[in-house]
């Protein structure tokens, strides 16, 4: 069930009753931050943290306005596309969590009824980083989760009504039967040049790590299918930014617990995220 109402009012989500009084502070004065090349490469973390948080003092009001209008959505049309969107809109809040106390208890809260909404045969996981690079992957499709309804959301997430097809030839394609991980990684907050990982796997139930595959594969197998959906591979270090990157994985047989991403940072030499099903 939806969270319940409280004394101080209707909290069906529209959240009037909620005084932010820390966000309509932040639209008066924060200031304008332009994103300075040399900054951004500087090898000083204190001054990509001060830019990296006035950033996301930027931002955050909007993301909080974007959050509660997402849940509407879902509450006024509880589809699968709509309860996905919200999901994602709330892993936000995971990579910036200066917020007040109210705030952050509402944004809690919302995140934990979406999560509970969610069925186990999502393909899509999500999180944010603590420098604003947003991922959203979608997972190579299972039995139990390639319904009509389901690959229309997928469709519409991905931008592409056949993703789900996709997908799924590249895990049938013989003899390698990789899995596939269709990631977008989102610049938030405008500073990144580029998306840099030193690391990616999956892990599965009992520990194990599954990196993802760093060379290309010629096979003729593999080269048809994306020919046939122009697609492409990506094997490399660098990701897209602001766009979807296809990178294949050794079959794991089950899902995935998490997708993990470890990524050159800005403040640290490194960020890791773990990106869920819940998103939370």
């Amino acid at each position: 069930m939806p969270p319940q109402k409280t004394e101080s009012g209707n909290n069906n989500i529209a959240v009037e009753n909620l005084e932010v009084k820390h966000v309509e502070a932040l639209r008066q004065s924060s200031e304008p931050v332009v994103a300075n090349p040399s900054v951004l490469m500087s090898s000083d973390p204190y001054k990509a943290l001060e830019l990296i948080n006035k950033k996301f003092t930027q931002v955050i009001p909007n993301k909080i306005e974007e959050f509660k209008k997402s849940i509407e959505k879902y509450e006024n049309h509880k589809s699968n596309f709509n309860l996905i969107e919200a999901i994602i809109s709330g892993s936000v809040f995971n990579g910036y969590q200066i917020i007040d106390e109210e705030t952050a208890s509402w944004v809690t809260k919302q995140q934990k009824y979406l999560a509970e909404q969610l069925d186990s045969f999502s393909l899509v996981y999500s999180d944010t980083s603590s420098e604003g690079i947003q991922f959203v992957a979608i997972v190579q499709p299972q039995m139990g989760n390639s319904s009509k309804n389901y690959r229309e959301a997928i469709g519409q997430l991905r931008g592409d009504e056949k993703e789900m097809d996709v997908l799924s030839d590249i895990g049938f394609e013989e003899p390698d039967h990789y899995f596939a991980v269709d990631i977008l990684a989102k610049d938030l907050l405008d500073i990144h040049e580029q998306i840099e990982i030193t690391d990616m796997y999956l892990t599965v139930e009992g520990g194990e790590r599954i990196p993802y595959i760093k060379e290309k594969n010629e096979s003729k197998g593999l080269q048809k299918v994306l020919s046939m959906y122009n697609r492409e591979v990506n094997a490399s270090s660098l990701m897209k930014k602001n766009d979807w990157n296809l990178y294949l994985f050794k079959d794991p047989i089950v899902v995935p617990e998490t997708i993990v991403i470890e990524v050159k940072g800005m403040s640290e030499k490194t960020k890791k995220i773990n990106l869920k099903r819940t998103a939370f």
